[in-house]
């Protein structure tokens, strides 16, 4: 099939040109600058002007990504509505789908006009039987758009303001998305509807732009608190006064950011979508995650601190069992991986079933413990007096320990139940 991309040169649209390209599908790069992205074919689009005959022609979706942004916050609404009903136009002619990525901020009364805007394009896909997708807070990758505003922020500022009451964002991987909108356009025929592509668990703001300080440039940014209330009443106060600054109506947006709910739309395009901070950082971020769930799990194995080399074993393995998808671990089993004594009780296993992700990497991490020289004495009684008596203090600890873990799980196992570790979503569906 054959895929035109609008906006292809764009953050969004270079990634969904790639992930298209990545699956083998033709790709037509719609946009005013070649994306230089090998194997799509680019075409010159500008979404203000009329369209040259046959642009789509034998195109079988079309994803719409382009929009104005030399305006900001304000663009020029009436421009971009006629030109994506002339786009509209065209995709119909050619019996395309038409999928339209939309902003979390759609709304008919937003504070910015890019949020009116978008309102406006949904209401017009919508009537035209195509599909509209609201993305979340979109990260990662290269640093453009609203996500390198983001990260020069995190690489630069001295301090970050921490608003109360917090405005909070729902974080998702530009690469997700792409494979999201990806996954509509090649599907038979999109609902039409609106979809929703973003982590389900909101995340404070602050707190989103500090862990991409700590992740990808590794800093901390100290967080001062500011009372937002107040900022927003004086900004209303000067907006009455004619004076309605950029920052003021962004502001107001991302105070005012609807939830998105998403669960049931990313379990069904996108189930092993990145949790953040994971793809925050340049390389390969879920390894590193993988790498700490190692170091986790095989501490509660041996009792000590293992060796890079088993932890790395233990990340490859983990890859070709469930897929690379990291653990959910609380706090507290990162700090103490003995804890993990609490959800390892055989009645647990029980209740939590054959599907058990938590048990399945508990038992891979004893066998990849074992079968390594470093810690295969761990396992077995020593023949030296000196270690053995070692050995029999330490089994003397663990015994009463193992006891109040087992009353523990009898008393409050349902309870303790809720906090078990397990993969993310999806994890576990072709093991």
């Amino acid at each position: 099939m054959t895929v035109a991309v609008t906006g292809a040169s764009g953050y969004v649209g270079a990634a969904v040109c790639r992930a298209l390209t990545n699956r083998g599908v033709a790709v037509r790069a719609l946009s005013r600058r070649d994306p230089l992205i090998a194997g799509a074919s680019f075409v010159a689009y500008d979404l203000r002007r009329e369209l040259d005959p046959g642009l789509l022609a034998g195109v079988d979706a079309v994803i719409h990504t382009a929009a104005e942004t030399s305006r900001g916050a304000e663009p020029d609404i009436d421009a971009e509505i006629a030109g994506l009903h002339r786009l509209v136009d065209a995709a119909g002619a050619a019996s395309a789908r038409f999928i339209f990525v939309s902003s979390q901020t759609a709304r008919p009364d937003a504070p910015t006009g890019y949020g009116r805007l978008k309102a406006s394009a949904e209401r017009v896909v919508l009537s035209r039987n195509g599909a509209v997708v609201r993305p979340g807070q979109v990260y990662g990758g290269p640093e453009k758009g609203l996500w390198g505003t983001l990260a020069a922020l995190a690489r630069r500022a001295p301090a970050l303001p921490r608003f109360i009451p917090e405005p909070r964002v729902q974080p998702i991987h530009v690469d997700d998305l792409a494979d999201a909108l990806v996954a509509l356009a090649c599907e038979a025929q999109p609902q039409n509807r609106i979809y929703g592509i973003a982590d389900p668990r909101p995340i404070a703001f602050s707190c989103f732009v500090q862990l991409v300080g700590i992740v990808r440039f590794g800093r901390r940014l100290s967080l001062i608190p500011v009372p937002l209330t107040p900022i927003l009443w004086v900004l209303r106060g000067v907006g009455q006064l004619g004076l309605r600054p950029t920052f003021a109506r962004r502001l107001a947006s991302l105070n005012d950011l609807p939830e998105l709910d998403s669960a049931a739309d990313l379990a069904a395009l996108v189930p092993h979508y990145r949790r953040f901070p994971d793809g925050v950082c340049r390389g390969a971020a879920p390894a590193r995650s993988l790498l700490r769930e190692g170091a986790v799990l095989l501490r509660y194995a041996t009792g000590g601190r293992p060796s890079r080399w088993l932890v790395r074993s233990y990340a490859r393995a983990l890859v070709a069992m469930d897929n690379g998808a990291p653990l959910e671990m609380p706090g507290l089993v990162r700090l103490m991986p003995s804890s993990l004594m609490l959800f390892d009780q055989p009645a647990a296993r029980r209740r939590a079933g054959s599907r058990d992700g938590l048990s399945r990497r508990i038992d891979l991490a004893c066998l990849l413990a074992e079968s390594s020289a470093r810690h295969v004495d761990d396992f077995l009684m020593s023949p030296h007096r000196p270690v053995r008596l070692a050995q029999m203090a330490q089994l003397a600890v663990a015994l009463p320990l193992e006891v109040l873990a087992r009353v523990a799980d009898f008393l409050g196992g349902r309870l303790i139940d809720r906090a078990r570790p397990s993969p993310i979503r999806g994890a576990d569906d072709d093991s």
